[in-house]
């Protein structure tokens, strides 16, 4: 398309998702797990100059569920079942050497 190009992306995505619970302001309860899911997006990139391009981009990433033991002081209290995902939108300038 001329100096503009349209494209779409997808692949795994994972993350560590840490679960906290405080009462007024102090940790209370605390987990964590490694979440593994995916993500797709679509995004566009103009060329500006021969050196300098611009782009946006959205991603839907979806991390799954996971139960997290949420512990006190290291001993499990009780189970969480938390689930991640999230959108993202990323505005970017590009320079080519």
């Amino acid at each position: 398309m001329g100096k503009s190009l349209v494209y779409v992306k997808g692949g795994v995505a994972w993350g560590d998702v840490n679960s906290d619970v405080e009462i007024l302001g102090i940790p209370f309860l605390s987990g964590s797990e490694t979440h593994v899911g995916w993500t797709a997006g679509i995004g566009f990139e103009h060329a500006i100059t021969n050196n300098i391009t611009a782009r946006i981009e959205y991603a839907h990433i979806d991390l799954g569920s996971e139960d997290h033991a949420l512990k006190v002081n290291g001993f499990k209290v009780l189970d969480s079942q938390v689930d991640a995902e999230f959108d993202s939108v990323t505005i970017g300038i590009n320079y080519k050497f």
